[in-house]
């Protein structure tokens, strides 16, 4: 069972019971390995006391790879149907290997071009690198270093202690930004024929942050107020350009018509 110290990172030992209250958690002692008999049970120390920023950080990385396995589906679902086969079960697996694994099988046997097969394994690959920082994000003990406070550690469970791998918010920040690059790419993968679509279509959209605002709710939720942002003469002046290029357009669609 585990240790708990709490009070401002005094060495004292907590002797109850039960958990401290909220918010007064600071460090845990875990036990390392399993002691021989008669030998004494050694503790590793974890500091639970994270920044907004890295709690917001951890929190975008975990959010983005989430959307990363519902867009590696997507493509599952969409190779299989190019192969008319059906979706294999090991698409619906808990094991992030299993499904990785059906993906590179399916693209395997529906793109033949070498060169499209050539970007799809890099893709895939590049997935399956970033699977092991996922890990270590999601399923990791999260602590710092005192002696060195402006930097978290993540180590595995069982193996408290041995393999503590450094991060920072911007590392995190850069990890959700990679997975956001290769959702889409996963989603819109690049047209090597030149096709393009048969419409542009419209679409309807209000973002969050607008409709938060509209509602007096943005503050709440930490979403930035719009700054006004005052344009150059350059900007006046190509934005004027611009839209009498495209008047002249439309009158002239009109008068062909």
């Amino acid at each position: 069972m585990a240790k708990v110290r709490s009070g401002r990172g005094t060495a004292r030992k907590d002797k109850r019971k039960s958990a401290p209250a909220k918010g007064s958690l600071l460090m845990v002692m875990r036990p390392v390995g399993e002691p021989k008999p008669g030998e004494r049970v050694r503790y590793a120390a974890y500091y639970f006391d994270l920044g907004e920023r890295e709690y917001s950080s951890i929190g975008f990385a975990t959010v983005h790879w989430a959307f990363l396995e519902e867009a590696m589906f997507r493509r599952t679902v969409y190779f299989a149907k190019r192969a008319k086969v059906r979706v294999p079960k090991e698409a619906h697996d808990l094991s992030f290997s299993r499904r990785i694994r059906a993906l590179r099988l399916l693209m395997s046997t529906t793109v033949k071009n070498p060169k499209r097969k050539r970007w799809w394994n890099l893709i895939i690959s590049a997935i399956a690198k970033e699977n092991g920082i996922r890990q270590k994000i999601v399923h990791g003990l999260w602590s710092y270093n005192p002696r060195q406070p402006d930097r978290l550690y993540s180590s595995p469970r069982p193996s408290l202690g041995k393999w503590m791998t450094p991060f920072n918010v911007d590392s995190l920040s850069e990890f959700g930004e990679r997975v956001g690059e290769l959702s889409f790419a996963l989603l819109h993968p690049p047209s090597w024929g030149g096709r393009l679509p048969k419409d542009d279509g419209y679409y309807s959209y209000m973002s969050r942050s607008f409709l938060l605002r509209m509602s007096g709710k943005a503050d709440a939720l930490g979403f930035p107020q719009p700054t006004r942002v005052e344009q150059t003469p350059q900007q006046k002046a190509s934005l004027e350009k611009f839209l009498e290029a495209l008047n002249a357009k439309d009158h002239s669609g009109d008068s062909s018509s």
